[in-house]
């Protein structure tokens, strides 16, 4: 394990301890522990974001590049029985 200290001021220190049956160190593990999970959690989904928006304009462009009148639907059936 690793040390992390960190300030209070002297009232906030002063009523920690008096409260003596509260163990600090386990309630600032978990704290900090929460934090760092929201955070992450955070940071993927703008990442997701930023990843979603990206295929939205590929498929965006992909349609306006698409001959007027095709239907995707149709050309995926039309594959399928080449395929065969």
């Amino acid at each position: 394990m690793a040390v992390v200290t960190f300030r209070v001021d002297d009232d906030l220190k002063r009523r920690m301890g008096q409260l003596k049956h509260v163990n600090w160190s386990d309630v600032l593990r978990q704290y900090v522990a929460e934090t760092v999970s929201a955070e992450e959690s955070r940071l993927r989904v703008g990442k997701d974001s930023a990843r979603i928006l990206r295929a939205s304009k590929d498929i965006e462009d992909l349609r306006r590049r698409s001959p007027a009148g095709w239907k995707g639907a149709q050309g995926i059936m039309e594959w399928r029985k080449l395929r065969r």
